[in-house]
């Protein structure tokens, strides 16, 4: 356990390093990625930069970007219309399908403490310890899973409910008890899942995402709601205990006080990684039970027994842990994939290097990582934000970072330099968005903050112009007479820093 709190010592508040008690208190297990957004220090950071992070690390949206912002309550941009922004539309483009930054509608004002995010279907957690759902599609995906909306209508594919409460066994207008004690919340493509303070883990959504058996985006005639995931440990046994909960494309992952990892969900991709010798390992198929990870745990017990994997994230056909020490673990099906850490060879012994764990040579002293569609995004404590991949929708730079690749073809990448000075990121299916710190004449300290992006942009989910873009700041909204947006909720610096 102590291996795993050694991220929180990273994090920094206007009152100084984030203690274990603090993650504790903000009831977001050891890893402390999706705990509250923390304000700007009040002070001049000394050098090293300390990295926080901001509640963005759930994020699987492909048109929209949603984050929580310094009032507590959600913000969403980009695509807003057809219920993403908590009202209810038939329509697919209508009037409140618009770019700029809107707060979600029907939450608890100012009491939201978590955000997460499947492709088009949204869960929130509240101070209560209560998830609510809400979106633009199956009303199974964000655990509401009721088959009419309030009107009578049919909500069970087309469009989700105006956010709701989970519900234990039932649709959010059940019989099923709340979903309560809830302490962290994740999300894949189209399923989420939840931590209660007891140990448990509930999950709901698409059964080949990580969801519920027999629950698909059709009308089920008996809703399941929020079910609790079978295979865990019992968590009352110490070391047992679930400390940190991610979603990757269709894979969850759990790891336990004892460094065990879990995971569940679907494997059509090479997500979860194979052996050195080209067995399956933990790629054999959907798992609706939760398996323990022999590949990882077997890895860490022969190669690295002094350090502890302390984060997991995936995404198609590719994925990563990061370990206590800094290091980096790397799987996928290719070179581009893996972080460059193979040669770019098609033969298939390194092939199945590429599906096996190995230690990401090109970058070290990491304290988080999250992974998009088809890369992933890494911060060292210094503040350097790195990325790779192997496609265009992420713009990741090639080494040693000279040019920015947004065409369309693949490439191999080794981890590029995104940008220096970097205290928060988070990154979306296709997008990637930063804060970094700046000279600020008009501060106290001296010091000021800037949102920065890049990435896959078709609705404008980091700014504008939409499409595929480059390295821009996040400020220049539009409204749909192509002007500037003025108005305070397009200003977000101020929604989600503060100022």
């Amino acid at each position: 356990m102590g291996a795993l709190l050694c991220t929180g010592a990273l994090l920094a508040t206007a009152s100084g390093p984030v203690t274990a008690a603090d993650v504790s208190r903000q009831g977001q297990g050891a890893s402390a990625l999706q705990g509250d957004v923390l304000r700007p220090l009040d002070d001049v950071l000394d050098p090293p930069v300390q990295v926080r992070m901001d509640n963005g690390a759930n994020n699987r949206t492909v048109d929209s970007a949603i984050q929580r912002g310094v009032d507590s309550n959600v913000y969403v941009w980009g695509r807003t219309g057809r219920g993403i922004d908590g009202v209810y539309s038939a329509d697919t483009i209508g009037p409140r399908d618009r770019e700029w930054p809107r707060q979600v509608e029907g939450l608890p004002e100012g009491n939201i403490r978590a955000v997460t995010a499947g492709i088009y279907n949204f869960n929130a957690l509240d101070y209560d310890g209560h998830v609510w759902g809400w979106g633009a599609y199956s009303a199974a995906r964000d655990g509401t899973d009721s088959v009419q909306d309030r009107d009578g209508r049919l909500g069970c594919i087309g469009m989700s409910v105006q956010p709701e409460r989970l519900r234990v066994g039932s649709a959010w207008n059940g019989s099923g008890e709340l979903l309560s004690g809830v302490q962290q919340i994740s999300s894949t493509e189209m399923a989420g899942a939840a931590l209660t303070g007891d140990g448990s883990v509930y999950r709901w959504g698409r059964a080949e995402y990580g969801g519920n058996p027999g629950v698909g985006d059709g009308c089920s005639k008996n809703p399941v709601g929020a079910q609790k995931v079978e295979g865990l440990p019992d968590p009352s046994i110490p070391g047992n205990r679930p400390v940190y909960l991610k979603g990757g494309y269709k894979t969850f992952w759990v790891l336990l006080e004892n460094g065990d990892v879990y995971y569940w969900g679907g494997a059509s991709t090479y997500e979860r990684p194979r052996t050195p010798e080209g067995g399956t390992g933990d790629a054999t198929g959907t798992q609706h039970v939760a398996q323990r990870s022999t590949v990882l745990n077997d890895w860490n017990r022969t190669n690295s027994p002094g350090a502890y994997i302390v984060q997991l994230d995936s995404g198609i056909n590719l994925g990563g842990a990061l370990l206590s020490d800094g290091r980096v673990l790397t799987w996928g099906t290719n070179a581009g994939r893996v972080g460059g850490r193979l040669p770019d060879d098609s033969k298939a012994a390194t092939l199945r290097a590429a599906r096996a764990p190995g230690v990401l040579p090109n970058v070290s002293g990491v304290v988080a990582l999250q992974y998009t569609f088809t890369g992933a995004a890494m911060i060292t404590s210094d503040g350097a934000l790195y990325g790779y991949g192997d496609d265009s929708y992420e713009c990741f730079p090639k080494w040693p970072g000279k040019a920015t690749f947004c065409g369309g073809a693949s490439y191999e990448t080794v981890p590029g330099l995104l940008d220096t000075g970097v205290v928060s990121f988070s990154v979306g299916q296709g997008h990637i968005r930063w804060t970094k710190q700046v000279a600020d004449s008009t501060t106290s300290s001296g010091l000021g903050y800037e949102t920065w992006g890049q990435g896959y942009n078709p609705r404008g989910a980091i700014g504008h112009p939409v499409g595929t873009v480059k390295t821009k700041r996040l400020v220049e909204f539009q409204t749909a007479k192509k002007e500037p947006c003025t108005e305070s909720r397009c200003d977000l610096e101020a929604l989600l820093q503060g100022r």
